[in-house]
């Protein structure tokens, strides 16, 4: 299947000479941190007499490893364990490679380094860590609390690597600008030329929105521009029109390019050849959007091979499809399997719980009725029918507890669960914690607990009616996928100074991405304006304005309508009144012409601030301390959040739902009334009764 006319270039890129040599490429070591590189947000816990957790982790595809990696695993455990009888166990690939004493030494503060043989790794790979805990030679209770191991999340791999050159292969894109066998943040460096037409920075905007959904919770990170390709120790990416950027012509041969409208190409950096440079290209603005669409659509895998391609037109350019994982729950109704997740299954003492986040819209409010989960679940023989059960927990709070009570297991069960409404927000956290105890586990024989183990199943489902309405503005809505600037409620538009710096379009691209990882709409409508190009706008849209160093003439407008606020309404005392030195922030609000849409502005206290301001939306730690409608982030690196503008409702709440809150809110009252009202109907009938009763 063609869904791009593309025509590939006849021979290989072109590359002009290069006054400077080529730097050659030198093994470096590099270091991967679990909770950075591999997303251990906690520490590990080993709990029990055997204790297990596992940590997975790649070995990226221009990596030629020179040595083998070592693992520098930091642990601490319970002093009261038995040193002789106590042990941490590490596998790689399900191999033991390591395994020391748990002793008073290494309880505090231990240390193990291991060297992970090369010969062993694959493309990806398991660490296993196995805790084997006794504190008696007696008979042991599994289930003593003392007996844990605690693999600290900062523990790292050291990798001596020597980055092989950079292969230019369109098919493999977004390789090598993300590599899935990478580790964090996908880094790039936008190169500076001359100015940039906003059909330039929209292309930009869609290469980024394409690049972020693609790299999901990865992230895309930017680092500060250049205008040199000599300059940069990442990944580059070259948008523009040869004349906008002259480096261009020194990459590939644009010769043939002919009437062709788009060229695309992935080319080694000639002064880095283990790095790659994007080249985005066209004779006008209009064609290098064409080509940024060709590799920001879906059937792009079909039909780019090679270096360089040239490309006619994009029938189909809807962008990747989202990858987040969960899926967000937009219906009121869907099983795991819809929201992308599996059937999953735990085994032993201490079973991990399942989590199932329920991800709804920033402004989904659940109907006073609540929700329902029906839960489908099986369970293994041999469990002890009076203690085993199974827990259902509401963001931490227990809703139901059932006993596994069959003795010989089940393979298919249901549980109703009631979801209350109160306990409902757009980012909820369903946990199932299964409690396996062991048929005869109070005895000291020797036993295994991996016989025993429980099931959820991704037919499993759950029903969430919801309303959509909100107080606005709200910073507080840009933690569910930045609602709702996420391109599901209508279109977005970018605005930029007249002549952006390179940096501004760095934060732009940076910005682009972050909202092509939050949205899962199937045709968004993202667009790029500069100053200029906003004031003369009538495209109906939410709006994120960035703002550097120099306020540009549409933010000053829109602070002389009163849109957004003064100067010295922003800063602070001691970090200067009446202007914006050495503050950065994020204000929010409501449009004026248009209740329902909202207004942001990103202002840095440079362009280099603006552009870590952007950056710093990948955090989600950082947008957990956003609320109300500014927030500053000073330059000791706090947030102060104020309201500059109140709160108005966006939305409409149904009359049904109206009706069940008032209920619901005056339940006592209603009561009372019908109490009342049940007295009078009686004293009613009773009065009847008398009166028929005269009448015979």
């Amino acid at each position: 299947m063609i869904a791009l006319a593309l025509t590939l270039l006849a021979g290989p890129a072109h590359s002009a000479e290069i006054d400077e040599p080529v730097a050659p490429v030198e093994s470096t070591q590099m270091d991967v941190t679990f909770v950075d590189g591999l997303y251990v947000e906690k520490d590990m816990m080993l709990h029990g007499l055997k204790g297990y957790a596992t940590v997975d982790f790649q070995v990226p595809r221009n990596w030629e490893l020179t040595a083998d990696p070592q693992l520098n695993l930091y642990f601490e455990h319970s002093d009261t364990l038995l040193a002789d009888q106590s042990n941490l166990t590490v596998l790689l690939n399900n191999v033991q490679i390591s395994s020391t004493s748990l002793s008073s030494e290494n309880a505090k503060e231990g240390v193990l380094k291991i060297d992970l043989p090369r010969g062993s790794l694959d493309e990806y790979n398991i660490l296993t860590f196995a805790g084997t805990h006794r504190k008696t030679d007696n008979c042991q209770d599994p289930y003593d609390m003392a007996l844990w191991t605690r693999i600290n999340r900062f523990s790292k791999i050291s990798f001596t690597v020597d980055p092989q050159p950079i292969q230019g292969e369109l098919l493999d894109y977004p390789y090598p600008f993300l590599d899935e066998q990478g580790f964090g943040a996908v880094e790039l460096t936008w190169v500076v030329g001359n100015q940039a037409s906003d059909d330039t920075l929209t292309a930009a905007a869609t290469l980024g929105f394409g690049l972020g959904r693609m790299a999901d919770y990865r992230g895309v990170e930017m680092k500060p521009a250049v205008t040199d390709l000599a300059l940069v120790d990442t990944n580059a990416v070259l948008v523009g029109t040869p004349d906008e950027q002259p480096l261009i012509g020194q990459l590939v041969d644009l010769s043939e390019v002919g009437n062709v409208k788009g060229l695309v190409g992935v080319v080694p950096n000639p002064h880095n050849p283990a790095l790659a440079v994007l080249v985005v290209t066209g004779w006008t603005g209009k064609d290098v959007i064409t080509a940024a669409q060709a590799l920001s659509s879906n059937p792009r895998f079909q039909t780019m091979a090679g270096p360089t391609a040239l490309v006619e037109r994009v029938p189909d350019a809807s962008p990747p499809r989202p990858r987040q994982v969960p899926s967000p729950l937009l219906e009121k109704t869907a099983t795991l399997a819809d929201m992308g997740l599996k059937d999953q299954t735990v085994r032993g003492y201490y079973a991990p719980q399942f989590r199932v986040p329920i991800h709804m819209a920033g402004d989904a409010v659940v109907k006073p009725s609540g929700g329902v989960a029906w839960l489908n679940y099986g369970y293994s023989a041999g469990l002890d029918t009076s203690l085993s059960t199974m827990e259902v927990r509401l963001n931490g709070v227990t809703l139901r507890s059932v006993p596994l009570d069959h003795s010989g297991g089940e393979s298919q069960t249901y549980l109703r669960v009631r979801l209350p409404a109160e306990m409902m927000s757009p980012h909820a956290f369903l946990d199932v914690a299964f409690h396996l105890f062991p048929e005869g586990y109070e005895s000291c024989e020797k036993r295994t607990d991996e016989t025993h183990w429980a099931t959820l199943y991704a037919s499993s489902e759950v029903s969430i009616p919801h309303d959509n309405y909100a107080q606005m503005p709200d910073l507080g809505r840009l933690r569910y996928r930045g609602w709702p600037f996420n391109l599901e409620e209508g279109p977005v538009e970018l605005v930029l100074a007249d002549n952006p710096s390179g940096d501004e379009i760095s934060s732009m691209f940076a910005l682009a991405a972050r909202l092509g990882a939050w949205s899962i709409a199937d045709q968004p409508k993202l667009t790029v304006s500069t100053a200029t190009s906003a004031m003369r706008s009538t495209l109906f849209a939410h709006q994120v304005v960035l703002a550097g160093a120099t306020p540009h003439k549409w933010f000053n407008q829109l602070v002389s309508k009163g849109v957004l606020s003064p100067p010295g309404d922003v800063s602070k005392p001691g970090v200067g009144v009446g202007r914006y030195a050495g503050v950065r922030y994020i204000e929010q609000r409501l449009q004026a012409d248009g209740r329902d849409r909202s207004i942001m502005v990103l202002r840095g206290d440079d362009d280099a601030g603006l552009s870590e301001l952007v950056n710093s939306l990948w955090d989600g730690r950082m947008l957990s301390k956003l609320d109300r409608n500014l927030a500053v982030f000073t330059p000791s690196g706090r947030v102060q959040t104020s309201t500059t503008q109140e709160p108005q409702q966006v939305g409409t709440v149904p009359l049904l739902t109206q009706g069940q809150l008032v209920v619901q809110r005056n339940w006592a009252t209603w009561g009372i009334i019908a109490v009342i009202g049940a007295m009078i109907f009686a004293l009613a009938v009773q009065r009847w009764a008398l009166a028929r009763g005269g009448e015979v």
